[in-house]
């Protein structure tokens, strides 16, 4: 064979070679394009924790019951549209943890926030302010928090969380949009059964621009969407940060339930003096009364031996019956709008 027969022969070898690898390649980038595809189309784990800032505030807790209360009165389909007052929040960011390994890197990650947090806070004490009613797509209802200086630090603290967090939280978090919901028809499971479709605006006409009330900002803390709720009924904790810098575990100590309950229910009658007809404020405010007194008087079954305030719930629950109540708090409130 010639010399330049085997070039001629070597050349083609190198081709086929080439074209073969050049295959060989394609079927790879192919197959991992199919993979890549079959683990995108794969839906992601649902949320199962979040970080949040808890509203305790009585006031802004009766006011949200109080909408609610109208809501419900007026539409019956939405009662389990309500959210527990007892579970109020601000979202700060959700995100999907696997095990117990993640909760304590989360909480280990959340601790090297909390020098930024002090910076951001700079020893100041701060409270953000609650007012007029937003929705989302009509499905969602919350209050709107104003903004200011309190909602920019807020801001600021979530963007900390964020980054620090990214491992966990991931690039498709939505806006930062800080709220408190009211209602939401996601609790409902039997929507197409009821015909609902959305929480109709002229349902809370009168409360649009409510002033709902401020609170202070105390820490910030790591919450679990499925785990057993505390004995006051909020949501299990499993870390919180303080914003003056310290951290710590939560206690497992419940709320002071007889004293929620009490400021709650007169926080609501208020309320309801101040907005509903004359002739519905009677009944509205004997059926609210009844309700948190019944909430109460079932949340303090589940609190420790040492919670002994029944008594006091069982006096309170009489008082709020009384028709007197009603009467001495229209009367100051007439008092005042003259």
């Amino acid at each position: 064979m010639s010399t330049e027969e085997q070039e001629l022969n070597a050349a083609s070898k190198s081709r086929n070679t080439g074209k073969r690898k050049q295959h060989k390649r394609k079927n790879q980038k192919e197959k991992k394009r199919k993979q890549s595809d079959n683990e995108s189309s794969k839906p992601k784990p649902r949320p199962n924790y979040f970080l949040g800032i808890r509203i305790v505030n009585p006031i802004i807790l009766g006011k949200f019951r109080a909408v609610q209360e109208q809501i419900k009165h007026q539409e019956k389909r939405l009662t389990k549209a309500v959210v527990p007052t007892c579970t109020s929040h601000i979202t700060l960011a959700v995100f999907y943890l696997k095990d117990e390994a993640d909760v304590v890197r989360v909480e280990a990650l959340m601790k090297e926030c909390i020098p930024k947090i002090v910076d951001i806070v700079n020893g100041k004490n701060f409270s953000i302010t609650l007012e007029g009613i937003g929705d989302f797509r009509k499905e969602v209802l919350f209050a709107n928090i104003l903004p200011g200086e309190a909602l920019s630090q807020i801001s600021l603290i979530a963007e900390q969380l964020d980054s620090k967090l990214a491992e966990f939280i991931g690039s498709g978090q939505k806006t930062f949009k800080p709220h408190a919901t009211i209602m939401k028809l996601s609790k409902m499971h039997n929507l197409r059964r009821l015909k609902l479709k959305k929480i109709d605006p002229s349902l809370y006409k009168e409360f649009t621009n409510m002033s709902f009330g401020a609170e202070e900002i105390q820490n910030i803390q790591l919450l679990a969407m499925l785990k057993k709720k505390q004995n006051d009924g909020y949501y299990h904790s499993e870390f919180e940060i303080n914003i003056n810098g310290s951290e710590e575990k939560l206690s497992k100590t419940g709320w002071a339930l007889e004293i929620w309950a009490e400021e709650v229910s007169f926080c609501c009658i208020t309320w309801a003096l101040y907005t509903l007809p004359k002739n519905t404020v009677a009944f509205y405010c004997h059926g609210l009364a009844n309700s948190i007194m019944q909430d109460a008087c079932r949340s303090i079954k589940t609190q420790d031996s040492n919670f002994s305030s029944k008594s006091r719930l069982n006096k309170l629950k009489q008082a709020l019956r009384n028709d007197d109540v009603i009467k001495h708090i229209r009367e100051g409130m007439t008092s005042k709008t003259k």
